[in-house]
C-alpha cells in the first residue's frame, strides 16, 4: 500500500508547496492580486489529489465540498483547501487513512486467504479457489465502493471482478500487474488447466 501511495503523496506535497509559493508571493490573504485561472488551476489540482488519495466520499473530500459552498473569493477557498490537503498528508504519513472497519476487514481477508492456502496445501484446490476467489472479489467490491467505482453495471447487474479491477486501475486507486498475473482470482483459461487455481 505504501508503494502505491508514494507517488500520489509526493504529488500532493508538490501541489501544497505550489499553493504555499503562490500565497507567499501574494500581497493579500485571499490572493486577489492573482489571476483567477492561476488560482483555479491550483485549487483543481489540490481537489483532484485529495479525491485520488482519500476517495470522493471521504471526510477530506466532503470538507472540500463544504469549503466550496462558502460565499467567499476563490483565493480564500484555495487557502482553506490547502489546510484540508495538509491534514490529509499528515494523516497519510502517519498511517491514519485506514478506518477501523478497513483494518478489521483486512484481518478477516488475511484469515480467509490463510484458510484457502491451508486447503490448497491439503489438496482441496476447488474449496481453496472458492474461498480465495470470493474473498478477493468482496475485497475488490469494498475497494470500489471506497473509491467511488460503481460495482453495478447500468442494467443493475454486478460487474465482473476484472472490470472493477480495470476501473480501479484506471482511476489510479490500485496498481495493475501484467496480464499474465491473476490477482488471486482464477481466469477462465486457467479453470480447465491442471495447475492450481490459486496464486497468493
Amino acid at each position: 500500500m505504501a508503494n502505491v501511495l508514494e507517488p500520489v503523496l509526493k504529488d500532493l506535497e508538490k501541489k501544497i508547496a505550489e499553493v504555499q509559493a503562490l500565497r507567499s508571493r501574494s500581497q493579500y490573504a485571499d490572493l486577489s492580486d492573482f489571476q483567477e485561472p492561476d488560482i483555479y488551476r491550483a485549487l483543481t489540482g489540490l481537489r483532484a489529489a485529495i479525491a485520488r488519495i482519500a476517495g470522493e466520499s471521504s471526510t477530506y473530500a466532503r470538507q472540500v465540498e463544504d469549503v466550496l459552498k462558502l460565499k467567499v473569493y476563490v483565493g480564500t477557498h484555495l487557502r482553506m483547501i490547502q489546510g484540508v490537503a495538509q491534514g490529509l498528508l499528515e494523516d497519510a504519513n502517519n498511517g491514519m487513512l485506514a478506518s477501523i472497519q478497513e483494518l478489521i476487514h483486512a484481518d478477516l481477508f488475511a484469515s480467509f486467504l490463510e484458510m484457502a492456502d491451508h486447503l490448497l496445501a491439503n489438496g482441496y484446490k476447488d474449496a481453496a479457489a472458492v474461498i480465495a476467489g470470493s474473498s478477493l472479489e468482496e475485497h475488490l467490491r469494498l475497494l470500489a465502493a471506497k473509491h467511488g467505482v460503481k460495482p453495478i453495471d447500468p442494467a443493475g447487474r454486478p460487474k465482473k471482478a476484472d472490470l472493477i479491477n480495470a476501473e480501479l486501475a484506471g482511476a489510479k486507486c490500485i496498481q495493475q500487474t501484467g496480464p499474465q498475473e491473476c490477482h488471486g482470482v482464477a481466469r477462465p483459461s486457467e479453470q480447465s488447466s491442471s495447475r492450481p487455481l490459486l496464486r497468493i
